[in-house]
């Protein structure tokens, strides 16, 4: 197989494989898409915006979409991942990025009111923004240069071929290369798959800070697993909940 990076032609395509990915998955399956059986087709218009966003950021190396297809076929896309650069001291958007971010936002804003996207209940898709508070001490210390895995979706029909092992895997490399750990949050009964690709260390869920104000606490069936990889190095300067 191949690994290559996405192109705006791609976006389309590669938002079905996340959403045939993420069809029975808690989160971005059952919470954001609970009339999915009902508007099958509407699903991946979620992904496609996210994609929309991201890739505007690709501009920047600090923002990758890789795709994952057959050796001899590069038109075909069997995985899609998306890896961000984590760093300690943010890197400013540049007037470019900036540029590019309001470009999409324009046409996703154009696309929501011309082809809603009925499957959808958008009430609860800022439980992920509403949560970084209870768990970004966890990127602190050594873990706060890493490369972090935003979204990893294999196409169902095409599991079994070790395709979301090579976009894991990719982002490793790169993780080496500049001496920084990489890190992750699975979705619920994915945590060996990721352990197995190399995340050894596990540091606990989303739910575990925040009480009720936490919006993932009563939602144990969206997993959250913080996973992180150091790279054979000893975390320092971690800080706890609160500080």
């Amino acid at each position: 197989m191949s690994i290559r990076n996405a192109t705006y032609e791609d976006l389309l395509p590669a938002s079905k494989v996340l959403a045939a990915a993420f069809r029975n998955e808690g989160l971005f399956g059952g919470l954001f898409h609970p009339h999915r059986n009902d508007f099958p087709e509407d699903m991946h218009l979620f992904f496609l915006q996210k994609l929309r966003l991201d890739f505007a950021r690709t501009s920047s190396p600090d923002t990758l979409i890789l795709l994952a297809h057959p050796p001899n076929d590069p038109a075909a896309i069997a995985g899609v991942a998306i890896w961000n650069r984590k760093r300690a001291t943010p890197v400013p958007d540049s007037e470019e990025v900036i540029a590019k971010v309001k470009e999409m936002e324009v046409i996703n804003a154009k696309e929501a009111i011309e082809k809603p996207n009925r499957a959808a209940d958008p009430t609860h898709h800022n439980i992920l923004a509403d949560s970084e508070k209870f768990i970004k001490h966890h990127w602190s210390g050594s873990r706060a240069e890493s490369w972090y895995l935003d979204v990893l979706g294999v196409d169902p029909k095409q599991g079994g071929h070790g395709y979301g092992k090579s976009l894991t895997k990719y982002g490793f490399e790169l993780a080496r290369k500049e001496g920084v750990g990489a890190s992750v949050i699975s979705a619920l009964d994915r945590e060996s798959f990721y352990t197995a690709l190399g995340f050894d260390v596990t540091v606990g869920t989303v739910r575990d800070f925040g009480g009720e104000e936490n919006p993932f606490t009563s939602k144990p069936e969206l997993g959250g697993t913080l996973h992180f990889w150091d790279g054979g190095r000893e975390p320092v300067g971690l800080r706890e909940y609160g500080q």
